[in-house]
């Protein structure tokens, strides 16, 4: 195959179809109604894989990333060693860049807006306010959700560690739902810690 086929009906390939060797940061190798469906890079400085609806639309030089789900890590330009799984993780739709490196997120709409970096977030909007802070796990739907600016930090549980105007405190625990949430309407505080 030459440069910019494009395939109608049931086509099928018998064989192995192969690619390019030298793909970019930015190469697309399968696009949907002109937009990004597979990106891939092959060089050992990258190494990027990005599957879904625009996932790792926007990579420019970042590598080791891997983005799985509609628009996952769809706003990183220079990121690097990312792994985003479902919908619109790590992919903020206002337009801010991902910049953070080393960040994990598994769950529709975690960590939305990153550029802190080493978080990990599992659940469904966990960490997914604008991140700024590093080493934070969030786990459980919404857990961490409105932190801003704080670091190693720990929330387990149903929008646990959650207050209502944010979160920039260091070393806070909260384990089972609505921990450190709600009622509490900002936590600056550091080392504190609430189970139940």
């Amino acid at each position: 195959l030459s440069d910019n086929n494009t395939f109608s009906g049931g086509n099928t390939f018998s064989s192995t179809l192969n690619l390019a060797p030298t793909l970019t940061a930015t190469t697309s190798i399968l696009n949907l109604s002109g937009r990004n469906f597979i990106t891939a890079s092959t060089s050992a400085s990258s190494g990027n894989l990005g599957i879904g609806l625009e996932a790792l639309a926007l990579v420019v030089s970042g590598g080791g990333n891997t983005a799985l789900g509609y628009q996952a890590l769809k706003t990183a330009t220079s990121s690097s060693n990312n792994t985003a799984i479902g919908a619109s993780v790590m992919s903020n739709s206002s337009g801010n860049l991902q910049t953070g490196s080393g960040n994990t997120a598994v769950g529709a709409g975690s960590m939305l807006t990153v550029s802190g970096s080493d978080n990990t977030a599992l659940g469904v909007s966990a960490l997914s306010s604008t991140l700024t802070g590093g080493r934070n796990i969030g786990i459980g739907v919404a857990a961490m959700a409105s932190l801003v600016s704080g670091s190693e930090n720990i929330g387990i549980g149903y929008q646990t560690v959650n207050p209502s105007s944010g979160l920039s405190g260091t070393g806070n625990i909260g384990v089972g739902s609505f921990t450190l949430s709600g009622a509490v309407t900002a936590l600056s505080g550091s080392y504190n810690t609430a189970i139940g």
